[in-house]
């Protein structure tokens, strides 16, 4: 058993590198010196569902459908599991959004039923700041 002197390890142990790139360049010819990069995981929600959560997003929610007034990231992970039957932590949500071109934007609150007319009213008879 020979020792490689550069990492310690014996030569045929196949954790060392030496021994590594030796068997890949036996197996594949230089082109085993190539860095053979993995293409990831495929994506758990089709470009179809992609473009459906795309366009949910970009209405909104209905509030008597969807029970909420905006979406927020714990919504639409409860819409896509019971839609696609696809379970994704609410930070990857935030993911999600951020790859379909959305990104965080807070909205000043305004009750769904608040009436234009009485806070016109409101500013004409309060006292100015």
């Amino acid at each position: 058993m020979l020792r490689s002197s550069r990492f310690g390890l014996a030569y045929d142990t196949p954790d060392n590198p030496e021994r590594r790139h030796h068997d890949s360049i036996e197996e594949h010819g230089p082109d085993g010196l190539l860095d053979n990069w993995s293409k990831g995981p495929e994506p758990r929600l089709s470009e179809e569902q992609r473009a459906e959560i795309a366009q949910l997003v970009e209405t909104g929610p209905d509030r008597a459908v969807h029970g909420v007034v905006r979406w927020r990231r714990v919504d639409l992970q409860r819409v896509i599991r019971e839609r696609f039957g696809v379970e994704y932590h609410e930070r990857t949500i935030g993911k999600l959004l951020k790859e379909l071109g959305f990104s965080h934007i807070s909205a000043r609150p305004r009750h769904p039923a608040q009436d234009p007319r009485t806070i016109e009213a409101f500013k004409k008879t309060s006292l100015p700041f």
